[in-house]
């Protein structure tokens, strides 16, 4: 009898004790496969791997190429970057609604959360984006929306 979830399941665990220093770690268990991930890639988003970030649930993640120097994703040029990465992240609370913003999209999906809103857009020729938007006037599924997406909320990331 194996201890591992079966293939459909998905764990993360993040274990905090008061005597682990920065040895802490995240044990996420998928597929009958255990890794242990560094807890400063998760809360520095340093070195986040594709992997990492599917398995800590994160989304916003799109495949990405450099040319000249410019992380290019399917959301547009996302700005300068140094190494080669091959995939890109971008934090919900780095998406805002701009009616000038160079991402189109229609919203198709919305959770009121009091004070803030996560509302998921698809943008034509990429992967969806959420974006965290203030609670009050957020707007309605099927509203046609203009994003932009604040340089500092973009983590490239490896494999």
């Amino acid at each position: 009898m194996s201890l591992l979830p079966p293939a459909a399941t998905l764990i993360a665990l993040l274990i905090l004790l008061p005597t682990v220093t920065a040895a802490t770690s995240i044990l996420a268990a998928a597929t009958g496969v255990v890794w242990l991930v560094p807890l400063g890639v998760v809360v520095g988003l340093a070195s986040l791997t594709v992997l990492v970030a599917g398995l800590l649930g994160f989304t916003n993640v799109g495949p990405a190429a450099v040319t000249g120097g410019r992380l290019l994703s399917p959301w547009g040029d996302l700005g300068a970057v140094d190494g080669t990465p091959t995939a890109v992240l971008v934090r919900p609370e780095g998406v805002h609604l701009d009616p000038s913003g160079p991402i189109r999209g229609i919203v198709v999906a919305s959770t009121f959360a009091g004070a803030r809103a996560r509302i998921r857009v698809t943008v034509e020729g990429a992967p969806p984006l959420d974006a965290e938007v203030p609670g009050l006037g957020a707007p309605a599924v099927a509203t046609a929306v203009r994003l932009r997406i604040d340089r500092g909320a973009v983590h490239p990331l490896s494999g």
